[in-house]
């Protein structure tokens, strides 16, 4: 007999939110292949290379002008610097975020840059998404970033093992079936009975003790 416990009270995952270890859930390497920024609300990703390198060199112009471009000669070829300093002449802000990605096209031409938003469950609840990579999954990340996922424990005789899926993984599963998604997803043969508990919530019973 297989027990399977799904929590959804979000009590069981706050381990993944210490030393951000639910980037190594969504993506390898998620901070060199993903930016996320745009709401001042939450906590915004901006350590991949390309991106400061394009910060800094928009800073760079932001202090002295197109005479910035000089520092660069090493690093852009003459077209670049000259791509460069007319984008930003014509920029009406150097913190717009369509501005920094056609600085990043320009310094990294043979980049294939995606964009998306995601959003929590409530209207405040959005971030912008700049990614270079396809097989990132947006959902998956939309996911774990506003901690919108479940706790599952599989206890096979004795056995237990841990597995974490996001609240819209978990309602299509409900949908279609839970008991034949979780034997798909973990591989559970026909034959093996399994039980399923969900728990979402708490009951809070008053105790009631006979004095007379």
């Amino acid at each position: 007999m297989i027990t399977i416990r799904i929590n959804t009270t979000g009590d069981t995952t706050s381990d993944l939110y210490f030393n951000d270890a639910w980037f190594d859930y969504v993506t390898e390497n998620l901070t060199e292949k993903v930016v996320i920024t745009g709401n001042r609300d939450f906590e915004q990703i901006t350590a991949a290379s390309w991106w400061t390198k394009a910060k800094e060199i928009i800073t760079d112009l932001d202090c002295y002008g197109n005479e910035a471009m000089k520092y660069y000669r090493d690093d852009l070829t003459r077209t670049q610097r000259k791509a460069i300093i007319t984008a930003y002449d014509n920029c009406y802000c150097s913190d717009n975020t369509d501005f920094i990605i056609n600085i990043i096209k320009i310094l990294f031409p043979e980049m294939a840059l995606n964009t998306a938003e995601i959003k929590g469950y409530n209207q405040g609840e959005w971030q912008e998404v700049i990614y270079i990579d396809n097989s990132v999954n947006i959902e998956l990340l939309e996911g774990y970033y506003f901690g919108h996922i479940a706790d599952i424990t599989i206890n096979t005789a004795g056995d237990i093992c841990g597995d974490y899926i996001t609240d819209s993984e978990l309602w299509e599963m409900e949908r279609d079936g839970i008991e034949q998604a979780l034997r798909t997803r973990y591989d559970i043969p026909e034959e093996e009975k399994i039980t399923v508990l969900k728990c979402s919530g708490y009951t809070q019973i008053e105790q009631w003790e006979r004095i007379a």
